[in-house]
């Protein structure tokens, strides 16, 4: 697969650069690199709770019970994680949205400001004379992992076709999704290569 917009130590690394996907013992695919991170927390996280081992004490003294108790994780410390995780994104957002709204035949779906009380920084576009489909093989080539397409929003994606936004449901959109780790020089080095082919 490609490598991913960079990393900033080695354990970060393996998070960002993928290897081709191969069968685990369970037939269930995974990705080769993210398998021995995933082979360590799977007795411990939950998406549905922070969970810990059954019979683990928290830190607020209550004993886990079936895999799902309090793990003594404060909300107030996850939503202070969170705003840390938005402070580092916005820069880079604002970045990709300055870039993508100078472009006369670039449409941003879904807000055009960096705004980050009123969209995340994962941003879909299309562009008036290139195919989504066209525009995500070339970023690809350049060693940025994007995707393009309905992203499961079929119904969605059907209705921009109406409004005359979206060429096609299986065209979709270009969906650059930016996150905490990724740094302004990767977005930079991603804005250049817009500027040459948007």
């Amino acid at each position: 697969m490609l490598v991913a917009l960079g990393s900033r130590d080695l354990s970060a690394a393996q998070l960002y650069k993928f290897s081709e996907l191969d069968n685990t013992a369970s037939g269930q695919q995974s990705c080769s690199i993210l398998t021995p991170l995933l082979d360590q927390s799977r007795d411990h996280l939950r998406f549905s709770d922070v969970a810990v081992p059954t019979g683990t004490k928290a830190a607020n003294g209550s004993t886990a019970s079936n895999g799902h108790a309090a793990s003594g994780l404060e909300r107030s410390t996850v939503e202070r994680a969170y705003a840390t995780f938005r402070s580092m994104e916005a820069p880079l957002q604002q970045q990709l949205i300055d870039c993508l709204n100078q472009k006369p035949d670039v449409t941003i779906i879904g807000p055009q400001t960096a705004e980050t009380s009123s969209r995340v920084p994962t941003i879909s576009f299309v562009q008036k004379h290139k195919t989504s489909e066209e525009l995500n093989a070339a970023i690809q080539k350049a060693g940025f992992a994007i995707r393009h397409g309905h992203m499961y929003a079929m119904r969605l994606t059907e209705r921009l076709v109406d409004l005359k936004h979206v060429r096609s449901p299986g065209d979709g959109v270009v969906r650059i999704s930016l996150l905490h780790y990724n740094t302004p020089d990767e977005v930079q080095h991603l804005v250049t290569l817009l500027d040459k082919i948007l």
